[in-house]
């Protein structure tokens, strides 16, 4: 049975609308309408440091191109088992902007669940953080 009342309402009565406008675009041009939009802003920070939304795009697009030249292409999966760092964020806007599909990895993940999630999604590219990469090499 499905609620029709909608209980979040009255928290946001007065702050935001109530609906939400759904972007037409795809989440390529979604990014890069942002970057046109806020180039100069900080687009996310870590551990002190700032990357504005120019230097995420250009970090995006390199990324891009050297999963590109590794053979990455459109429809292809591409598993990413990254902590939540700027390494992740450049990694997934990559993946995107070529059009393959980005599969998770929990960093935590043991072999097994390793093996299971690269053969379940097919993918054949991972980025992976030096302290988890014994356990990909031996799930591989």
């Amino acid at each position: 049975m499905f609620r029709t009342e909608k209980p979040w309402d009255r928290v946001y009565r007065g702050h935001v609308s109530p609906e939400t406008e759904i972007y037409e675009g795809s989440l390529t041009d979604l990014f890069r309408s942002s970057v046109e939009e806020h180039r100069d802003k900080v687009a996310l920070t870590f551990y002190g440091a700032t990357f504005d939304f120019a230097r995420l795009e250009a970090l995006s697009e390199k990324m891009a191109a050297s999963l590109a030249v590794r053979g990455v292409k459109k429809g292809d999966r591409v598993a990413l088992m990254l902590p939540n760092c700027p390494q992740y964020v450049v990694s997934f806007f990559a993946t995107v902007r070529l059009g393959a599909v980005v599969t998770q990895l929990n960093p935590m993940y043991v072999e097994r669940e390793i093996e299971h999630i690269l053969k379940d999604s097919g993918a054949e590219t991972i980025v992976v953080y030096s302290d988890a990469y014994p356990r990909v090499k031996n799930a591989m």
